[in-house]
């Protein structure tokens, strides 16, 4: 059967239930996950041979493969596939999970940086593993503001603020020291002057 040709209803509610236990098992242990070992931690109501014929015909629709002929069965990109696409569609969260997300999320900076810092402390925290998020990739930046901050000495801080929700920072080193007023008036004359623009990524 190909993939395209897969659906929840390709498999029975039991299988659904074994894929769904040796992908977990797999992605915690990276060890193979066996039909004895399904039986004696999962209360299934199956004898393990039952769990072997559910193995074989996972096995045989492309969701798992097995290492070895003696080994117990790993899951398949195909079967990561299946899973994340059925089998995690029921899963929900709790009202007390969603209700701190949005309670995170209402506080957060306007920023992306900051929405893709606070995105991904949750989704680490509520999926209990590592999570990485990336920023939406724009065609064109459209600038909107920046400004000069003297920091100390030569050292200069400059803020570049985009239209799109990004900020922008880099520590600039001067040639001499130039006091905050002077850097004030630049930063008000580049403003007047790029005001608009856009700049393609």
């Amino acid at each position: 059967m190909h993939d395209e040709q897969l659906t929840i209803d390709s498999i029975s509610e039991r299988q659904r239930e074994v894929l769904r236990i040796v992908i977990q098992e797999f992605v915690q242990t990276a060890q193979p996950v066996g039909s004895a070992g399904i039986v004696g931690r999962h209360d299934l109501g199956v004898s393990p041979a039952t769990i072997r014929n559910d193995l074989a015909a996972l096995e045989r629709l492309g969701l798992l493969t097995h290492p070895h002929t003696s080994a117990g069965r790993v899951p398949t990109d195909l079967g990561y596939r299946f899973f994340v696409h059925y089998l995690l569609a029921s899963l929900e969260l709790s009202l007390e999970e969603q209700a701190i997300i949005r309670r995170q999320f209402h506080h957060a900076p306007p920023e992306v940086d900051q929405w893709l810092r606070t995105s991904t402390a949750m989704l680490a925290r509520t999926a209990q593993s590592a999570a990485v998020a990336t920023a939406p990739r724009t065609i064109r930046c459209t600038f909107k503001h920046m400004e000069l901050v003297h920091i100390q000495g030569a050292k200069v801080l400059l803020v570049l603020v985009l239209q799109e929700g990004a900020v922008k920072q880099q520590l600039l080193d001067l040639d001499k020291p130039i006091e905050q007023n002077e850097l004030s008036r630049v930063s008000n004359e580049l403003n007047d002057q790029l005001a608009g623009l856009t700049a393609a990524v």
